[in-house]
């Protein structure tokens, strides 16, 4: 069985649509990542439709979902022998609620570790500059 291959996604241009679309980017951003984790394990990890309107309802939820993802990814490289350097939730956390950043940190990193996979899965990696 062929293992699923998601859309590989420019981590810099998923911050800064976040931060363009006051956040309704990154809805779309969870919801689709959601619909990843759900095709890369085989099975509902999380409702995708339920958690988008939670998000938006209560951004503080994004967290849990942030947390779900990174615990998720070290399970999936493991599995595929990518290294998984530390888990970075707690920092993420830490700096979300004291200075604003960790969201855009946990984004970029889970966006940049989930194209790694993709692209240990066989898809093209990105031409630089795009």
């Amino acid at each position: 069985m062929e293992k699923y291959v998601g859309q590989i996604r420019n981590p810099v241009h998923v911050i800064l649509f976040t931060i363009l679309t006051c956040h309704i980017y990154g809805a779309y951003w969870h919801y689709n990542t959601i619909k990843d984790f759900n095709s890369m394990r085989d099975k509902q990890i999380v409702d995708p439709t339920l958690w988008l309107v939670l998000v938006i309802l209560a951004p503080i939820a994004s967290l849990y979902l942030i947390y779900t993802y990174e615990k998720n990814l070290i399970e999936i490289c493991a599995e595929e022998g990518i290294p998984y350097e530390k888990e970075n939730f707690i920092i993420w956390l830490v700096l979300s609620f004291v200075s604003g950043v960790g969201l855009y940190m946990a984004l970029y990193q889970l966006q940049t570790k989930l194209n790694e996979i993709w692209i240990n899965r066989g898809a093209e990696p990105p031409v630089a500059g795009s």
